[in-house]
């Protein structure tokens, strides 16, 4: 939404917070694909973002920015703003107001590779095809500076359109800099407390979600198996629910149910049938040195694999989601 003044500020976040707004976000400055301006621009007065985040702050929320240069994101933090995504040219002014005011860094590292990469071919116009080279090279050096000196990183990506299937290589892009279990925490734990979420997502713990991802590999000593969920991902779980699971993730946890049950032929069909009610269990499931903890039951349609006796959580063949599956 475009405001222009205190008044227009103030009146659009009021009303945007009621219905469900999660928080703010402004753009503090030129950006990238913008066609007509440039990034050192600082596109709102001081007296805006103060009413941004008075009004924010007023329905228990935060004001999260846009901003490249160190001028743009210096104020915004001096004025309370929570969190600066992109942020490639701070500098070390803007690290020390990051750690005073508790706020978090979101670079958004992958986008530049793509954009230069392919952005032409996705519609990118010429002029800002000619931006991305001048945050490119500072985007590292950035995020490690950042990294180096404790500030609070959290993962994003930022891609349009096409490009969106790139967005796990921020891993990749990242590993350059920061080690694999900070690289994790960025996208888990921190993100959860730039929320305000910390406790229900981002960790595994009693009363969390039970969000989960199961991969072959060991994304402590290989963080980029995480860049490619085609090859690695074995199981994506959403507040207990079961989105995917592969089908070598399938004949694991067959094989490990049936070895556990001391029967290694299936179950008559009404036996089977009668199973049916009685919740799924992963419990100590081997996959490359990982091992999952975890019972659910899921109001979705459950049938004995055929190869043990294990019941499986299932979506149905016949529905939407079966169908994706």
């Amino acid at each position: 939404m475009v405001c222009d003044g205190v008044d227009q500020i103030r009146r659009t976040v009021r009303d945007q917070l009621p219905t469900g707004a999660h928080h703010t976000r402004l753009v503090l400055s030129g950006g990238v694909v913008s066609p007509t301006d440039r990034v050192d621009f600082t596109q709102l007065s001081l007296d805006e973002i103060r009413a941004a985040v008075e009004e924010a702050e007023a329905a228990s929320r935060y004001v999260a920015g846009h901003a490249y240069t160190a001028r743009a994101i210096n104020r915004a933090l001096r004025l309370g703003v929570r969190s600066i995504e992109h942020g490639n040219l701070l500098d070390e002014t803007s690290i020390e107001l990051f750690k005073q005011h508790k706020a978090f860094y979101v670079p958004t590292l992958v986008t530049y590779r793509t954009l230069a990469a392919e952005g032409p071919q996705h519609g990118l116009p010429t002029d800002s095809h000619r931006k991305v080279s001048h945050v490119l090279e500072h985007g590292l050096r950035d995020l490690e500076l950042v990294y180096r000196r404790g500030g609070e990183i959290v993962f994003g990506t930022d891609l349009l359109g096409g490009m969106h299937v790139h967005r796990a290589e921020e891993f990749t892009v990242r590993a350059e800099v920061q080690p694999p279990i900070d690289i994790i925490r960025s996208a888990t734990c921190v993100a959860a407390r730039l929320v305000g979420l910390e406790g229900l997502i981002g960790e595994i713990t009693p009363g969390a979600h039970a969000d989960l991802l199961m991969v072959e590999g060991d994304p402590l000593q290989n963080v980029t198996v995480l860049a490619r969920p085609d090859k690695h991902l074995r199981l994506a779980m959403k507040a207990g629910q079961v989105m995917y699971l592969s089908a070598l993730a399938l004949l694991v946890v067959c094989r490990a149910s049936g070895s556990r049950s001391g029967r290694s032929t299936p179950e008559p069909p009404q036996q089977s049938a009668a199973r049916r009610t009685r919740p799924f269990h992963f419990t100590d499931v081997p996959l490359t040195g990982f091992f999952m903890r975890v019972r659910f039951q899921q109001s979705v349609w459950q049938r004995s694999c055929g190869s043990c006796s294990c019941t499986r959580a299932w979506p149905s063949p016949s529905s939407a989601e079966g169908r994706r599956a």
